[in-house]
């Protein structure tokens, strides 16, 4: 469906006729100052238009397939007439000159998709040259081209080449992708293309007198192009981020000015568009924006007007006198019951609006108008009883975890001075609360201490010859009457074990020579143990131990199994020593009570807070 808004260009030959903008009817125009001398009724003549005046307009309608088939053969001419009958109503107002009426002579139907060449001949591949000239052969203008390499700082504009008015087959393309954006101005600073460090939208961009083509494909380079004439000129620039990639420019300019048209000399002048007061009292605000008009006529693009004469504009104080003073009502605030029948109050002020939203508070005798309510009723209804609980009594306990408990009691709600008790049974609707829970004021503070202590040496692990002595590292905890209990390895992970030997070589006599007549001659191979030692320790875990050995006709042998072999060491007195009453030679060894009796020389004790003692 063809699209008919009054900004876009319309595939029709009056197009440029229904570009012109009709002013709207409640903005007012205001001439500058070099118009100030023309009567009112002088300046009236001068938008006017020949309103007795008609032109006939002759079209030729051309109608693609793509168009058909969407409205099919037999509807296709109503829906032209129909449209060209909407364009023709537009101007029936006069603004343009006169009345149009729009004649269609002939209606082409395109069955296959064909071109219009520059000829306007339906079918045909004809197609301007680079100086815009149907059929040409490039030899009415002349090219240039160049490139722009230099390297700037970046996060700034740097001119890359001036293209002057006239200019047709404009091409401006990035040599390698990068960063950076093209900019295009005109020589008065008017950016019409990425300026003022503002980014635009790829597409088709009207400026100029023609419509250039920005490409911004992703990770490719940037490229400009347009079919001209240009009627200004135009300054392409490039917003640098980072380093330049490189920029080529061409473009095409008439060789010589005798074959060019005499154009008219129009007169550009500035005007002043004015808007609605926001308000109508109490001092508003209004709106002012400069509009160009071509001989007082058309508005047109404020580009072909002088910018350095162009007027300020901006915001303008409208309508300051006082308002009529008038009653302003505030929010009702909250009832003062949720049931039974409240009351709700809000305030009331006469007020009157003097200057830009400035409210100032007057008389109640100045506002004409009847006084608003102040207070009303609210929440009528019935209060339904509910659960009351009374204050929490204090913990049962002044440390650890405790009772707390509270009232609860079944009540009526409605506002009357004293609230009556009424039975549970009332207040099944919701859930009664809770009359006790648990409670802890704080945590009882735990005397406990864990720390790693070492046993004695155990007894050499042979009765003779060379063997090993061993000793253990054991967790143990101190309980409030000061006793060791001792605790699975895990529970003392966070304590540092001491860095301590736990086993040691260790010589005792040589031993004996075995007498080889005793062991008959028929006797197997087979593990002889000694009887056990004595317990290392009286208390607290100690270990056995004995000599097992193999021995064969009287000899030692390794033809025994090693699976059978008698364990050489054993626990032992695993039962906790009692806690000292008094203190011995052992008592100076402090945090350590896992003691033995044995010498002071052969006991060690460490604790959280102690060294290692030997």
């Amino acid at each position: 469906m063809m699209d008919f808004h009054p900004r876009k260009r319309i595939p029709f030959s009056m197009a440029s006729k229904y570009d012109m903008p009709k002013p709207p009817e409640e903005d007012i125009y205001i001439l500058p100052d070099e118009y100030t001398y023309l009567s009112r009724s002088k300046r009236a003549v001068m938008f006017k238009s020949q309103r007795n005046e008609k032109l006939n307009v002759e079209t030729l309608v051309v109608v693609d397939r793509k168009m058909v088939q969407n409205h099919g053969n037999e509807n296709i001419t109503t829906y032209v007439l129909t449209i060209l009958n909407m364009v023709s109503a537009l101007f029936k107002d006069g603004t343009i000159g006169g009345n149009i009426n729009i004649a269609i002579v002939g209606l082409v139907l395109l069955e296959d998709d064909q071109l219009v060449g520059c000829d306007r001949v339906l079918g045909s591949s004809a197609m301007p040259d680079v100086c815009g000239v149907c059929k040409g052969n490039n030899s009415t203008c002349k090219m240039f081209k160049g490139q722009y390499n230099k390297q700037h700082y970046t996060n700034q504009y740097h001119s890359v080449v001036t293209i002057p008015a006239g200019a047709r087959s404009i091409r401006v393309y990035e040599m390698n992708s990068s960063s950076s954006y093209l900019s295009v101005r005109n020589s008065y600073h008017k950016y019409y293309l990425n300026g003022y460090w503002t980014v635009d939208w790829p597409g088709r961009h009207t400026f100029s007198g023609t419509v250039f083509n920005y490409k911004r494909p992703y990770s490719q380079p940037e490229s400009l192009t347009a079919t001209g004439p240009t009627n200004e000129t135009l300054v392409v620039e490039i917003l640098l981020q980072g380093r330049n990639p490189g920029v080529s420019w061409e473009y095409a300019l008439p060789k010589s000015d005798g074959d060019k048209k005499m154009v008219p000399k129009h007169n550009y002048t500035w005007a002043i568009v004015r808007s609605e007061c926001s308000v109508s009292c109490g001092g508003g605000q209004m709106t002012t924006k400069a509009a160009c008009y071509r001989d007082l006529r058309m508005q047109v693009n404020i580009s072909f007007c002088n910018p350095k004469s162009q007027p300020v504009t901006g915001l303008v104080s409208c309508n300051t006198q006082a308002c009529p003073p008038s009653w302003s009502v505030g929010n009702w605030g909250e009832c003062s019951h949720s049931c039974g029948i409240g009351e709700q109050i809000r305030q009331v002020l006469c007020t009157q609006k003097v200057y830009y939203n400035k409210m100032e508070t007057v008389t109640d005798t100045k506002c004409t108008q009847p006084v608003p309510l102040r207070r009303q009723t609210c929440n009528p209804h019935s209060c339904p009883p509910a659960w009351s609980a009374g204050p929490w009594s204090e913990c049962s306990r002044k440390c650890g975890k405790g009772l707390k408990k509270r009232t609860v009691v079944c009540k009526s709600t409605n506002p009357i001075p004293r609230a009556q008790i009424l039975p549970d049974s009332s207040c099944l609707a919701e859930p009664k609360p809770k009359p006790q829970e648990s409670c802890m004021v704080k945590r009882c503070q735990k005397n406990r201490k864990l720390q790693w202590f070492v046993s004695i040496w155990t007894g050499c692990s042979v009765t003779c010859g060379k063997g090993i002595q061993k000793r253990l590292l054991n967790c143990a905890e101190k309980d409030v009457a000061g006793k060791y209990k001792q605790l699975a390895p895990k529970r003392c992970h966070h304590v540092q074990k001491p860095a301590v030997q736990l086993e040691r070589e260790c010589t005792l006599a040589a031993c004996p020579r075995l007498v080889t007549h005793t062991v008959t001659s028929s006797a197997r191979a087979g593990w002889y143990s000694s009887p056990w030692s004595q317990c290392t320790v009286t208390c607290g875990g100690g270990v056995q131990a004995r000599s097992v050995q193999c021995i064969a006709h009287g000899k030692p042998s390794s033809g025994c199994l090693l699976h059978q072999k008698p364990v050489m060491s054993q626990a032992c007195n695993t039962n906790f020593c009692p806690e000292p009453e008094k203190k011995d030679e052992a008592g100076k060894y402090s945090g350590c009570f896992l003691c033995v009796k044995e010498p002071a020389e052969n006991i060690l004790g460490i604790g959280l807070d102690d060294s290692v003692m030997m």
